[in-house]
């Protein structure tokens, strides 16, 4: 999509948990490449009801989800976007590569996410859905892999992917120190 950065992060946002509320009662853009990131357009129903879904022509709706959709009233625009309009990075809607301007006062980027983690598809870890099961110190199913942040199952936010670093390298340290005896007190010095 053209232009995008022009408005991420000021009227065009990517998480619906941080910025939902920024959205309330506007007319609200969803950009998604798969179906199961448009399903983004039912929580985000909780700020507003004027959604309209822009598949990109990236996916086709399947029957069951184009029917939920339009039961709540929403709009599927199957169109690929050529580029978002706005001022002063204010999107003010889109351009369709058929010409086709539609109005908007928000947008919410639903791409997913590209895993680098390939090399751990050698290990036999355990998965939910796409994302590495952990427990609350972010240790996988094996004993020395931990994961945090987008690989693992919950929110894939910086600030949870920081804490879980925290999680698992304070575990990291503790696994060592375990493995390892303490110092014994050298008994050749005398304390008066």
């Amino acid at each position: 999509m053209r232009n995008v950065y022009d408005y991420a992060g000021y009227n065009l946002q990517v998480c619906l948990i941080c910025d939902g509320y920024e959205m309330a009662d506007k007319k609200v853009g969803v950009f998604a490449s798969t179906a199961g990131n448009a399903e983004v357009v039912f929580p985000l129903g909780w700020f507003t009801s004027e959604i309209t879904l822009f598949t990109q022509g990236l996916f086709e709706v399947n029957d069951e989800l184009g029917q939920k959709i339009q039961q709540q009233g929403y709009q599927i625009i199957e169109t690929p976007v050529e580029q978002f309009l706005g001022e002063d990075h204010q999107m003010t809607g889109v351009e369709l590569t058929d010409g086709r301007v539609i109005e908007l006062e928000a947008g919410l980027i639903s791409m997913g996410s590209k895993y680098h983690a390939q090399y751990l598809d050698t290990f036999d870890l355990e998965k939910k859905g796409g994302n590495l099961v952990t427990d609350k110190m972010a240790r996988t199913s094996h004993p020395r892999i931990f994961a945090i942040g987008d690989l693992k199952v919950g929110l894939n936010q910086v600030v949870i992917a920081a804490a879980d670093g925290a999680l698992a390298a304070t575990q990291i340290w503790r696994d060592i120190r375990r493995s390892q005896p303490p110092k014994a007190a050298n008994t050749d010095r005398v304390l008066r």
